[in-house]
């Protein structure tokens, strides 16, 4: 399971990495107009778009956080923190937290 979640992740990863180097070189040739970098902005602070991330960012990070725990035993009290899972749901928990509060100050 553990290898399975970390290709999904590295699959993420790859393709945002594509994504922003392919705006950059249209940018560079001058194909992306402003008002296109508008639109995606202002679809992505969509309240119901901000909402859906938060649910889904907080149950990856109670499953990063279940793995993680399982995976260390840990010897001492904070030997947990060295894990990269713990840490990896510790900012999916953060993300998700941010973006609820954008939410908050739109959806009734």
């Amino acid at each position: 399971m553990t290898t399975f979640l970390s290709k999904i992740w590295i699959y993420v990863i790859s393709l945002s990495y594509q994504y922003i180097m392919s705006c950059y070189r249209l940018r560079s040739l001058g194909l992306i107009e402003h008002t296109l970098q508008r639109q995606w902005q202002f679809q992505f602070l969509n309240p119901y778009l901000q909402l859906f991330i938060s649910i889904v960012l907080t149950a990856a990070a109670q499953i990063f956080l279940k793995i993680g725990v399982d995976i260390q035993p840990s010897a001492s009290s904070f030997g947990f923190l060295v894990s990269l899972w713990i840490w990896a749901g510790i900012c999916a928990i953060l993300v998700s937290l941010f973006s609820w509060l954008y939410v908050l100050k739109f959806v009734p």
